[in-house]
């Protein structure tokens, strides 16, 4: 995150927006080309959540 001055609190951000409440749900962050933060969710935390 240092490298591309990504701050901590931007990532959160972008987990809050994509409805992610903490980040143990939260398989990877990736930084896109356009600079915007997407969130994957963790697949495990989903099927447990799904049954």
């Amino acid at each position: 995150m240092k490298k591309e001055r990504i701050l901590e609190k931007e990532v959160l951000q972008a987990a809050r927006s994509s409805g992610i409440k903490s980040m143990n749900e939260v398989e990877a962050v990736v930084l896109e080309t356009d600079g915007r933060i997407s969130v994957i969710k963790s697949l495990k935390k989903m099927r447990i959540q799904h049954g």
